[in-house]
């Protein structure tokens, strides 16, 4: 195994975690911003 595929995958991971974060942080954002038009 080389060090140059190995840090790429790294790089790809890390990509994938930061997008799935921000996905995630976005999707509870509305889905709080909804709640509180129901409820509010």
């Amino acid at each position: 195994m080389r060090f140059e595929s190995d840090s790429r995958v790294l790089v790809l991971m890390h990509g994938w975690i930061v997008a799935f974060q921000s996905m995630t942080w976005i999707l509870n954002r509305s889905l709080w911003r909804l709640c509180a038009g129901l409820f509010g």
